[in-house]
C-alpha cells in the first residue's frame, strides 16, 4: 500500500502539472490526467476540476490560532463553571425534597413477584 502525499506535495505538483495540461492535446491531457490521479490518489473527477481551476484553488489555508488563555482566566473560568454545576445540583436536591425523589411511578395493576 503506497503512502499518500502531503497536502503540501500534491499542491505543489498541481502547480507543476497545470501549464502542461492546460497546453496539451486531448490525447496528452488523458496521459497527464492518469499520472496526476495516480501520484495523487484523486478521484478523475477532482484531479480533472482541479487541473482546469488550479486558480481557485492556489490559496493557502490560514487557520487560527488555538485560544490559549493564561492562568488566571483559566481559574475565573474554572471558578464560574464550579460554581454554576453547584447551583444546579443544589436546585436538584431542593426540588426532590420538596416532592420526593424521582423514581418511576408504581402501576395500580402492578402485583409482587411470586404471589398467585
Amino acid at each position: 500500500m503506497e503512502k499518500s502525499l502531503s497536502y503540501q506535495a500534491r499542491r505543489a505538483l498541481l502547480q507543476q502539472t497545470v501549464p502542461q495540461y492546460r497546453e496539451a492535446s486531448p490525447s496528452q491531457k488523458k496521459t497527464l490526467l492518469d499520472a496526476f490521479v495516480a501520484a495523487t490518489g484523486y478521484h478523475r473527477t477532482y484531479a480533472r476540476w482541479l487541473l482546469n481551476h488550479a486558480e481557485e484553488v492556489q490559496q493557502i489555508l490560514h487557520r487560527p490560532r488555538p485560544r490559549q488563555y493564561g492562568p488566571e482566566v483559566q481559574h475565573a473560568l474554572f471558578q464560574k463553571i464550579r460554581a454554576h454545576l453547584l447551583q444546579t445540583r443544589e436546585e436538584q436536591w431542593q426540588a426532590e425534597v420538596i416532592r420526593g425523589p424521582s423514581l418511576p411511578p408504581i402501576s395500580a395493576d402492578a402485583r409482587p413477584t411470586g404471589s398467585s
